[in-house]
């Protein structure tokens, strides 16, 4: 704890975090988007309005789908379609995927559609009573406690596979995860429809933390407490604000975070195909790979395969900007 600020723990000194230690950020969970590309060849951008934004607040997307198969109608090819980036301006969301030369039928998994969960990271602002504490989220003008997202859960897992968010966390309907760890190849992604996490070229050490909105606060013996003006505690030391330090757009090559302990929001980055065998190709998530403080995409679990014929399949590469969040302010 060499630097100056505010510094709190909650679970009786195994660790702690430093209020004042800049990014920190009330986060909301706001709609899931249900999107489907036209049928059109040149339909690949959809935009969004997200009507319940705070005006004081920044949007931020997890992707739940990368990228399906769909039969090619009048020609026997599949098409794939994939995610090739998210564009917000505002209050807008502008989902983006790979050119196409259309379809006249449904996608092979039954299920058309693309998810998308959208969240808000609530700006900076003074604290009255708290000068001293820099760039975190005014909880004192919260006056809706159910948009004061925290961290509700936190944990250290040896992950091969999948791994549940437990059903009993606060909030978990609306949970965003974030994760940190190092490995040269694991890939992990998280669905958040079912809230899975999911690693592919495991085992790994995992470290998870919870966030989530939409309940009242619980309230300790003691510890320090902010309330708005209608006496409401919007955030209380029993929890931790979501901490961003950067963002960047997550591609195929390896980027630095710019953190020495980068957590990060998981996610389905895209999708991807290889052929493995014969005409058989497979169609595969993409996740993240975290490896000495910078990220990639990387191939996740399989989806489901396909004969081909003699023909290929194409996807976008990756593209997406991701916060990076301190490790160290939660492990």
């Amino acid at each position: 704890m060499a630097e100056n600020g505010c510094w709190i723990t909650n679970d009786n000194g195994l660790t702690y975090y430093n209020l004042n230690g800049g990014g920190g950020r009330a986060v909301t969970f706001l709609q899931r988007i249900k999107s489907a590309p036209g049928s059109k060849k040149g339909e690949t951008s959809f935009s969004y309005t997200i009507a319940n934004k705070s005006p004081n607040s920044k949007l931020f997307v997890i992707p739940i789908t990368g990228g399906k198969v769909f039969d090619g109608g009048t020609s026997a090819v599949p098409v794939g379609i994939g995610l090739s980036g998210i564009g917000i301006n505002g209050n807008v969301v502008t989902i983006n995927y790979n050119d196409y030369s259309g379809f006249d039928q449904g996608s092979i998994d039954g299920d058309p559609w693309f998810y998308f969960d959208v969240y808000q990271s609530i700006d900076a602002g003074d604290n009255f009573g708290l000068y001293f504490l820099n760039d975190l989220t005014s909880f004192t003008a919260i006056s809706d406690v159910s948009k004061s997202g925290l961290c509700v859960y936190r944990t250290t897992v040896t992950v091969s596979g999948e791994w549940a968010v437990p059903a009993s966390v606060e909030g978990y309907g609306n949970c965003c995860v974030c994760a940190s760890w190092d490995h040269p190849s694991a890939v992990v992604e998280f669905d958040s429809s079912r809230k899975i996490v999911t690693v592919t070229g495991g085992p790994i050490r995992l470290n998870i933390a919870v966030f989530s909105n939409g309940f009242n606060l619980r309230m300790p013996d003691y510890g320090l407490f902010i309330y708005n003006s209608a006496g409401v505690c919007t955030f209380n030391s029993l929890y931790i604000p979501f901490f961003i330090k950067n963002s960047l757009t997550l591609t195929d090559a390896y980027k630095a975070t710019g953190v020495e302990k980068p957590m990060i929001p998981l996610c389905v980055t895209g999708v991807g195909f290889f052929k493995y065998s014969g005409n058989f190709y497979r169609i595969y998530n993409k996740g993240i790979v975290m490896s000495g403080g910078s990220i990639k995409a990387g191939q996740g679990k399989t989806l489901a395969q396909y004969n081909m014929g003699n023909y290929n399949i194409y996807a976008p590469g990756s593209n997406l900007t991701v916060n990076i969040l301190d490790g160290s302010q939660y492990f």
